[in-house]
Order: C-alpha cells, then sequence, then structure tokens
C-alpha cells in the first residue's frame, strides 16, 4: 500500500508548512513526498528545506503540469496523490481512498469530497459511506465534478497510459487528466470529505479565467485535445458524437460571453438557438453545467457572495433577450439564477 505525493510550489510561503504538516501527519505515512519549486521568489524553498523527510526539486519556472510530471519521476511507489501547495489533508486521506483501490481493483483513481474554506478550517466529515463509480464525461465539456488535483489517489501504472500531465493545458490539467483517466478505467468516488480546498485571490484557475473570452477558447482547446484521446482510446464508444456537438457549444458560449460583455444584447437570441441546438436535447440537470462555464468566463472572483451578486444581476437581464422558444436553454438559465455558485 506504498503511496508517494507530490506537491509543486510557486511561492507557497503562506501555506506550505501546514499543507506538509496536513500530509506528514496522514495516518498511511507517505514513502516519499517531493516538492517540485516552480523557481520561487520567496521563502517557500526555505520552509521545505527545514523538513528532512520531504525532497525538494527545482522546475525553473515551467509550470505546475511540469512540475507534477517531473515529481513522478522521483517514486516508485504503487500509488501516487498530488496536492495543491496551499490545500490540506485530513488525517485519513490517504488510507480512505487507498482503502477504496485495494477494494475496487478495476478502478484506477479515487476521489474525495472537498470542503472550500478561506479564512476558517475545513469542514470535514469522515463518516463512512458508500463509494460510488462517477464519469466526469456526464459534464463534458463545461464543469468535470472533480475538484482539483488535491481530491485524487491514482494507481502510479495508469499515469502513463495518459500520457501524465500535458504542459499546454497548465491551469486546467487536472480537467484533461481527469477526462483521459476515466476513457480507459472507472474513477471512484468516496463519500468522505477528507480535503480542504483553500480558496484565495492568487489561485491559478482564478489567473486563467483572467482570459475572460479567450478563457473559452483555451477550454476549448484543452477539451478537444481530451476529445482526440477519447477517439483515440474509445472509438467505438456511441456517445462520441455528443461529445462533438458539445464541444462546440463552448463556441456557443464564447459569443455569448463576447455579447454580454459589450453590451451587445441584440445578439443574444442567435447565440441562444445555436447552443440550443447544440446541447438542448440533454438532460436538465447537464444543462446548468453550460452555465457554471460562463460564470468562469465573466466573473473574476473566488468570493461566492459577490459572485452571487454579479451572477444574479447580469444573468436576469440576459434572461430577457433569451428567446423564448429555446425552452430548454432558458430553463436552465432560470434555474442557475439565485443558486448558490460554484466558484471552483
Amino acid at each position: 500500500m506504498s503511496v508517494s505525493v507530490v506537491i509543486p510550489l510557486f511561492n507557497g510561503a503562506h501555506w506550505i508548512e501546514e499543507t506538509l504538516n496536513s500530509v506528514l501527519a496522514q495516518e498511511l505515512q507517505p514513502e516519499r513526498v517531493i516538492v517540485v519549486d516552480d523557481g520561487s521568489t520567496d521563502e517557500s524553498p526555505n520552509l521545505v528545506r527545514a523538513y528532512p523527510n520531504v525532497k525538494l526539486v527545482p522546475n525553473e519556472g515551467k509550470g505546475s503540469s511540469v512540475a507534477r510530471n517531473i515529481g513522478l519521476r522521483y517514486t516508485c511507489s504503487r500509488y501516487i496523490a498530488f496536492l495543491d501547495q496551499d490545500d490540506l489533508w485530513h488525517p485519513s486521506h490517504l488510507r480512505v481512498l487507498v482503502d477504496k483501490l485495494e477494494r475496487m481493483p478495476g478502478a484506477n483513481t479515487a476521489i474525495a469530497v472537498a470542503s472550500c474554506f478561506s479564512s476558517a478550517v475545513p469542514d470535514y466529515d469522515v463518516s463512512p459511506g458508500t463509494e460510488r463509480f462517477v464519469n466526469p464525461w456526464s459534464r463534458y465539456p463545461f464543469t468535470i465534478g472533480v475538484e482539483g488535483p488535491s481530491v485524487a489517489v491514482h494507481r502510479a501504472c495508469t499515469l502513463p497510459e495518459v500520457g501524465l500531465w500535458e504542459e499546454g493545458a497548465t491551469g486546467m490539467g487536472d480537467a484533461l487528466i481527469f477526462l483521459k483517466l476515466a476513457t480507459l478505467h472507472p474513477l471512484v468516488q468516496a463519500a468522505e470529505c477528507t480535503v480542504g480546498k483553500r480558496i484565495h485571490a492568487s489561485q491559478q484557475w482564478l489567473q486563467v479565467r483572467e482570459l475572460g473570452v479567450s478563457y473559452l477558447g483555451f477550454r476549448y482547446n484543452v477539451m478537444r485535445r481530451a476529445l482526440e484521446f477519447r477517439q483515440c482510446h474509445a472509438a467505438e464508444d456511441p456517445d462520441l458524437p455528443k461529445y462533438s456537438r458539445r464541444l462546440e457549444a463552448l463556441r456557443s458560449l464564447q459569443s455569448l460571453t463576447a455579447a454580454i460583455e459589450s453590451s451587445r444584447f441584440d445578439e443574444i437570441a442567435p447565440v441562444a438557438r445555436e447552443l440550443e441546438m447544440r446541447i438542448g436535447e440533454d438532460s436538465p440537470h447537464y444543462l446548468p453545467h453550460a452555465f457554471y462555464c460562463l460564470m468562469g468566463a465573466l466573473f473574476k472572483t473566488y468570493d461566492a457572495e459577490v459572485l452571487r451578486k454579479q451572477r444574479d444581476e447580469i444573468f436576469t437581464r440576459v434572461l430577457q433577450y433569451w428567446p423564448d422558444e429555446s425552452t430548454a436553454t432558458r430553463r436552465a438559465l432560470e434555474r442557475v439564477i439565485g443558486e448558490q455558485p460554484l466558484v471552483s
């Protein structure tokens, strides 16, 4: 049951000690802990050097995806876990997820529930529950339902099968690798909440969303690579045409974002009809994820209450221009207004 932990580091002095302490407090002690420094200019590398059982490796500013791949070179464990420099683990995290994989040999990855926190401590819940298989392709290409690299433990043998972490996808590399992994083998979702996902202003996903309209173009390219992988490894999948149609819906969202940002509300109706054509036949559960994705391109805040206010104000106005005949997407947009916003 050996497991290694890989942590990319970049100017993480505010968090890295607490993060490492949560790793070293694990009930299932990791065989190796590797921190890969991405050219930090703060004190974080020196803080890591104070931990004699943690290996610090340089990356020279090549990005978190490259850092994770470099870290893998220093592992030889049966299981691998990636942890972001600002996230935390409950002491039972590795034990719980490795136990799932030991009991379910057909799965390649086990995923824990995450608790988002900022100034307070995470709201962990380690009450035993029933695990289930999850398929991130069910939300493709808008959200995938996995809260980042920190929530998962992987069989080390499966990571080379998906080509490891892609450098060109940094900022969305976790979405890409989870979609690839789910193409080859089932992913297991644990019921236990053993991960604290820290929310703050300098997170990488917020930096990516600063691209605005271009963010959806970047997302399109990353999601296209995921689909190409599935086409190569699951060529007989009858859902491939559906995924291809959904992918093109990202282009519709890009046009919708541009219209909203420039107050060209007269362009909303034709874009809405195009969006309806591409995803309107899918389930009501699926459709809101398109609008969660749109929120990522429009709003650049990590504060849930600020996000809620901005979203409700803009989406209510957009709804005035949404064509009545686009019934499925219109109802989905109506449902999103007033809901607790997703901020990650």
